[in-house]
């Protein structure tokens, strides 16, 4: 289990002149790491990984306190957003991480990097509130994805990812 880790931090006693194959990221050439420009798509699929870590919170923030109206249409609703993006989290980190020079923050620390998405905050949500908030979040989450999906024209699985969550 040594050779299988995420990634290679080089503190292992062992000869590094191993074979380092099975590790998490890889050394294989033909992955398009080396590719000019690069460094740009993975620090993109680190900002996406950020994004949904904060509307998946968002989302569980409007779950846990819609009120009134339609209740169970929004808490229904959230919740499955908040189960389906906060999956997306760790499939977007460990893409972003396939550049071994590129680095992930701890994702409690996620809103620091995409302030262009507003923590919610409020402690109570009805309809109205809940709907602008949902939809005010998806719609930053999708210019996030379809930014960095403007960079990964040379990783058709990216893209077809990018194109799969977008839809």
């Amino acid at each position: 289990m040594e050779d299988n880790d995420y990634l290679d931090a080089g503190d292992n006693k062992e000869d590094d002149s191993s074979d380092d194959s099975n590790d998490y990221l890889g050394d294989s050439d033909d992955t398009g790491l080396g590719e000019e420009g690069s460094g740009d798509l993975f620090n993109k699929l680190a900002k996406v990984a950020y994004a949904c870590c904060v509307v998946a919170n968002n989302m569980k923030h409007v779950h846990l306190h819609i009120a009134g109206k339609k209740f169970d249409n929004i808490h229904n609703l959230a919740e499955k957003y908040y189960g389906d993006i906060g999956y997306w989290v760790d499939s977007y980190a460990e893409l972003a991480l396939e550049d071994k020079s590129g680095k992930m923050d701890n994702l409690s620390n996620s809103a620091q990097h995409v302030a262009e998405i507003n923590i919610e905050t409020e402690d109570k949500y009805d309809y109205e509130s809940a709907c602008t908030a949902i939809s005010s979040n998806l719609r930053q989450l999708i210019e996030i994805l379809k930014n960095c999906r403007e960079s990964a024209s040379s990783r058709s699985d990216i893209e077809s990812k990018i194109d799969d969550n977008l839809g």
